[in-house]
């Protein structure tokens, strides 16, 4: 029987020497991924939806200019949440606030049925920041911002004909919704969440394991296809605004610095090098890469070369998945994205 490269790589990280280590300090770990990587990463979140908001207001001002100033705070805020999108436990996952950030995958094509549907019947008064947090999850967040933005006919500060209200007040409403989702979330990750240290520490490890395999299965495969199917570049995330790729090296530099402070107190074995090599492996693939997956597809190798980053993310994942299940003690129990 052949075997694959991620199954290769696994059997050989199964193989590798155990090393003896002493008991984790699970406090400590959580307590360092609170305050050096949950923290700064949703206050920047905050931090660059003001300035989203800020930079809507601009462009309205000037009867749209072409999102001349909305567009790069969008890229401001998209950066600052492909970093904190890893953690999905905590404040963040109460009141449906992971979904109305960014609500994606959007399999059924919710958000551009959701958001026209919005446009045509929706109110001034829905567009306040208490009526439109019980807004469908599909027009709160990052996907439909994106849509007004970068779809035609962009930014406009008087309705449309057949449409309730504008699109820069729907902007301005998304905006405001994603900074005061982020500082809620930002808000309550300042004092230490209940529950061991264990068990935060465990939810830290889902959150990582459950990212990477966003990534591999929904950011590369997804739209990449197979040998059997074609390409499909629209089921990328943020094909619009052109940084499908981008997203997916910051998701994994995040992945990066989740994994190293929860392997902080075990990293000499043979292990640890693996997969620091894996994640550089994957870093070097897609230098040279523009940031639009979309065009990366449409070229002959595209999809393969896609493919083939989604094939060294996934044995990465198996690879931190054995190591830190054995170093901290800890099993992985389904997630959300199990059974799709």
């Amino acid at each position: 029987m052949r075997l694959s490269l991620p199954a290769l790589l696994l059997a050989a990280a199964v193989m590798l020497p155990l090393p003896v280590f002493a008991a984790p300090d699970y406090v400590k770990i959580a307590e360092r991924a609170r305050t050096e990587f949950v923290q700064p990463a949703y206050a920047d979140l905050a931090k660059t939806a003001k300035d989203l908001i800020a930079a809507i207001d601009g462009d309205c001002a000037k009867g749209g200019a072409k999102g001349a100033a909305s567009k790069p705070a969008f890229v401001g805020v998209m950066d600052a949440w492909q970093r904190a999108q890893p953690i999905r436990h905590g404040a963040v996952a109460m009141e449906n606030r992971h979904s109305r950030l960014q609500f994606w995958p959007d399999k059924r094509h919710r958000t551009g049925k959701h958001l026209s549907q919005f446009l045509a019947s929706g109110t001034p008064a829905a567009l306040m920041p208490e009526a439109f947090a019980d807004a469908s999850v599909a027009v709160q967040g990052l996907s439909a911002l994106e849509r007004l933005l970068f779809d035609e006919p962009g930014l406009a500060p008087s309705p449309s004909k057949g449409e309730g209200v504008s699109r820069c007040a729907l902007a301005r409403a998304i905006a405001v919704n994603v900074g005061a989702v982020a500082d809620a979330v930002a808000a309550s990750w300042r004092q230490a969440p209940d529950g061991d240290g264990k068990a935060r520490v465990g939810e830290l490890f889902k959150d990582l394991t459950t990212e990477m395999q966003l990534v591999a299965e929904y950011k590369l495969a997804l739209p990449a296809g197979s040998e059997d199917t074609p390409a499909r570049p629209a089921l990328a995330e943020s094909w619009r605004a052109g940084r499908s790729l981008r997203n997916v090296e910051l998701n994994l530099k995040a992945a990066k610095a989740v994994y190293e402070i929860l392997a902080a107190d075990a990293t000499d074995d043979a292990q640890h090098k693996l997969i620091e090599h894996q994640f550089g492996e994957a870093f070097d693939m897609m230098k040279g890469w523009r940031p639009s997956l979309k065009q990366l597809l449409e070229s002959p190798e595209g999809p393969l070369k896609a493919r083939a980053l989604g094939y060294v993310v996934t044995s990465l994942r198996e690879i931190v998945i054995v190591k830190l299940m054995r170093d901290l003690d800890l099993k992985l129990g389904f997630n959300s994205l199990d059974g799709d």
